[in-house]
């Protein structure tokens, strides 16, 4: 993958599996091409997802609007997963990594090259450093060596999209100050409407505020607390907002595919493609996004 190549096949196969192989990439190409020619956008971005408890869906928003980047145009995107103990975003992507970040963040001089070998490729074109594969691993990762991996990230890819712990410690901060945009994720749930106000106002001590964005998971939930409520708290909109739909999100889950390819046509896949073209500048009709949905899935 590090050389080139964008699939694969195992041993022995049928002329249906070459085939389907042979298509897959093609249409990922031409895809890629297809969509440089009409997106214009501020290259190296870093956005870091936080979240300041659990279940919120960080993980698998995250996820799901990295492979939509490295789907919908010709884009060099990487998935850094910083929650280094309890780190989820290989099985969201449903890889298994040869090497994580534990295999290259022990401290010292770190050479690009380095870094470049224990990126695993997705299937989308997406690349990600996956956390490492046991808990007892996160303490050998050093705070230098992964500022040498987000200076690397920064040069060589137009979007980093950072996973977090759901806690203020020393890694989740560096990724914060590291970011251009923070995106708090909010569900609509008191104890977590509670916790992020909570947490902007530390954000705010710490210098952060200008750089969060709100997103809402699961919006419009009959949970009796409304869009409306989290400005009237949290003193800011929702820049971004998600419907809720369970049965997707987990079905993709189970599949094995992050949702925006599993299901592209669903509410939430929709939802993701608008965010998509907000952080791409990429404007178009509805009419003309209808077919590129189906690029999104396996055929």
């Amino acid at each position: 993958m590090l050389a080139g190549a964008r699939d694969y096949i195992v041993k022995p196969f049928s002329g249906g599996e070459l085939t389907n192989a042979i298509v897959r990439v093609y249409t990922t190409k031409k895809t890629h091409i297809a969509a440089s020619q009409q997106v214009s956008i501020r290259k190296n971005k870093t956005i870091t997802f936080f979240s300041t408890k659990g279940g919120v869906g960080k993980t698998v928003i995250a996820t799901n609007v990295a492979v939509a980047l490295a789907q919908r145009a010709s884009l060099k995107i990487l998935f850094l997963d910083l929650d280094l103990q309890f780190g989820d975003g290989a099985v969201f992507l449903n890889s298994i990594p040869k090497w994580t970040i534990a295999d290259i963040a022990q401290g010292g001089q770190i050479r690009d090259e380095e870094i470049k070998a224990c990126i695993t490729v997705h299937e989308s074109g997406l690349d990600f450093l996956a956390a490492p594969m046991r808990p007892e691993h996160a303490e050998t990762v050093s705070i230098e060596a992964v500022k040498q991996i987000l200076a690397y990230a920064k040069k060589t890819y137009d979007f980093v999209i950072i996973d977090t712990q759901n806690r203020f410690e020393d890694m989740s901060l560096l990724a914060l100050d590291e970011a251009d945009e923070i995106w708090l994720m909010v569900s609509l749930d008191l104890p977590t409407i509670k916790n992020s106000k909570l947490c902007l106002e530390l954000m705010t001590h710490l210098g952060f505020f200008n750089k969060v964005k709100i997103f809402v998971n699961r919006s419009g939930s009959d949970v009796g607390i409304e869009d409306r409520d989290i400005k009237e708290t949290l003193g800011m909109s929702a820049s971004f907002k998600i419907p809720s739909d369970g049965k997707v999100v987990i079905g993709a889950l189970n599949a094995g595919n992050p949702f925006v390819t599993e299901y592209p046509q669903s509410k939430v896949s929709e939802g993701i493609l608008k965010i998509v073209e907000t952080l791409t500048d990429l404007k178009q009709e509805t009419e003309q996004r209808k077919p590129k949905f189906k690029l999104f899935g396996r055929k």
